[in-house]
């Protein structure tokens, strides 16, 4: 990724990284100007955390606003591993809803923003953190920009919400029409490989099909049924590109009920045949 353009995704990093017991300054060698704010949520281990002359260790399902210059190492000599979330202040200012930006900004120089998730509200934070990780690198996707922005939206929503109640709930913190559509997102890259309608996401999420369209477009500008084909599409295109499978059995994998159905459905979303792709991509 290049540190030095700031637009899109290069604003925003979601790692998961692990540290042996003889690592040391991770924090501090990540905690690059180009980025402005750095969180960590650490998921085993206990991490160690040197701010200054003040030591703060952080235990699983901890998650830590990181000053600007710190070091971080694995407590006790034991591993650890956590996900480290970097975010431009451009990227702040741009792709932050209205309000969230004072998460990131309230600690004071050089302090210490830290607090401890329970196991459920943890839970929901690491399914955000992996849909960062995963879309992150599709910059390109206007599919994969919508799950980015509003991931990062409902994380912080979410850690605000831990800041003032010891056991929030996770739907309190969110507005709903926004919950419902990562929620609709999430399953779609979950389950999208086996079901194409919108009216089954529907029926998962106990609404009507025209209600979860209206709400999804409302949100993202675009309707359920274009994210379910961008989402299909690359998971054909991973298959093309990853495996040798023949077209017929990649429109099995992706439950399509014909090669024919599936040839058509890839022509009509890439302007080529899967085969037409799939030598084009391995010249």
């Amino acid at each position: 990724m290049d540190l030095q353009n700031d637009s899109g995704h290069a604003g925003l990093q979601v790692n998961l990284l692990r540290l042996a017991a003889s690592s040391f300054s991770i924090a501090f060698l990540y905690s690059l100007n180009h980025y402005r704010y750095n969180l960590i949520a650490v998921t085993n281990g206990e991490a160690e955390l040197t701010v200054g002359e003040s030591i703060v260790k952080i235990k699983p399902s901890g998650i830590c606003l990181l000053p600007s210059h710190c070091y971080l190492r694995p407590a006790a000599g034991c591993d650890a591993a956590f996900w480290m979330v970097r975010i431009t202040e451009r990227y702040a200012a741009t792709a932050m809803y209205s309000g969230n930006n004072d998460f990131l900004t309230q600690p004071r120089s050089g302090a210490v923003h830290y607090l401890e998730a329970g196991p459920s509200s943890f839970k929901v934070i690491k399914q955000l953190l992996q849909l960062l990780n995963k879309h992150q690198s599709y910059s390109e996707s206007a599919n994969s920009q919508v799950i980015c922005r509003l991931s990062i939206n409902l994380l912080i929503s979410l850690l605000k919400e831990l800041t003032v109640s010891a056991a929030p709930e996770f739907k309190a913190a969110l507005k709903r029409k926004e919950y419902i559509t990562v929620e609709f997102l999430r399953l779609a890259e979950k389950e999208a490989q086996v079901h194409h309608d919108v009216h089954y996401y529907a029926g998962m999420l106990c609404m009507t099909q025209g209600n979860l369209t209206k709400i999804v477009k409302e949100v993202t500008g675009r309707p359920p049924k274009a994210l379910l084909e961008e989402i299909l599409t690359r998971m054909a295109k991973e298959l093309l590109d990853n495996s040798l499978l023949p077209v017929y059995l990649v429109a099995e994998e992706l439950n399509f009920k014909s090669s024919s159905a599936f040839i058509n459905f890839f022509r009509t979303q890439t302007g080529s045949t899967p085969n037409e792709y799939r030598n084009r991509n391995t010249r």
